[in-house]
């Protein structure tokens, strides 16, 4: 726990760890990113997952606060939340991430879909340290 929180940060905390726990609702909030509004197909196929799951995703992350919804006619288009969630995500991803180099974890996980990144996320990797070419094996083509 964390010392000298109130119950509600606590609970924030740990609120914010369920949601980001799942690689389909990482990868939706990594391609949110970008700073675009983006409709729940380009989303699902963003975190490789049905339709179905897109919109449960996106449910738990509107609750959760990340995300916000616009409707436009019958479209639905989801961005985050304001620039606090991106730099939250940011922050924490270039936390993880100098971790992650220190362990020599990204070169064991290649595979990893939680892993895919946007160009935006690719070039953070590099201003991290990681060398292009495996920065590149987490970008999708």
């Amino acid at each position: 726990m964390v010392c000298g929180a109130t119950m509600k940060e606590k609970h924030a905390i740990s609120s914010l760890g369920y949601l980001l726990a799942d690689p389909g609702r990482t990868a939706m909030l990594l391609a949110l990113l970008e700073g675009r509004s983006l409709p729940a197909g380009e989303l699902a196929r963003a975190a490789s997952v049905s339709a179905q799951s897109a919109s449960a995703h996106l449910a738990k992350l509107s609750r959760g606060g990340l995300i916000t919804v616009q409707r436009e006619g019958r479209c639905r288009y989801y961005k985050l939340a304001g620039q606090r969630v991106a730099n939250a995500l940011e922050a924490l991803g270039a936390a993880l991430m100098q971790h992650f180099l220190e362990e020599n974890w990204l070169a064991r996980n290649r595979d990893s879909r939680a892993l895919r990144v946007t160009q935006k996320g690719r070039r953070s990797f590099i201003e991290l340290g990681v060398s292009p070419a495996l920065a590149d094996t987490f970008t999708p083509r």
